[in-house]
């Protein structure tokens, strides 16, 4: 029986961003939730899509099956979710460091940054005010 999630078992490596897959089947119909799985061990747990409907899931396994779907220039092979338990909870499974900086860690040094900044500036006009 076919259902709404689809993983991906070929076709994606640990630089395809979760966008450009979710992109590529959007064509086929609406994503309730595009994730990636482990990327440093796919065959531990794969990336999975799950559709909206059951046939835009249909629309993409034809279309996967023909070898016309393409991720970032690779073709993609796909199977049908067999578990009846839910996909893997949503984690962090990479252990490379240079993966681990999220936009608030970035929004956090810049404004760290400005904050020092400007209170290095602050000073300096004190000093000068008082000469």
């Amino acid at each position: 029986m076919a259902g709404r999630t689809i993983h991906v078992v070929e076709g994606v490596t640990e630089r395809t961003a979760r966008w450009s897959m979710k992109y590529e089947l959007e064509t086929f119909g609406k994503i309730d939730a595009c994730h990636m799985g482990n990327r440093e061990n796919p065959k531990e747990a794969p990336p999975w899509v799950k559709f909206n409907t059951r046939e835009g899931a249909e629309k993409a396994m034809e279309a996967i099956a023909k070898g016309k779907v393409f991720v970032n220039g690779l073709r993609i092979k796909a199977d049908w979710r067999k578990e009846s338990a839910p996909p893997p909870p949503t984690g962090d499974f990479t252990t490379r460091q240079d993966l681990d900086v999220s936009s608030r860690d970035l929004f956090k040094a810049a404004t760290s940054r400005e904050l020092h900044k400007r209170t290095l500036q602050d000073r300096s006009r004190r000093r000068r005010s008082r000469s």
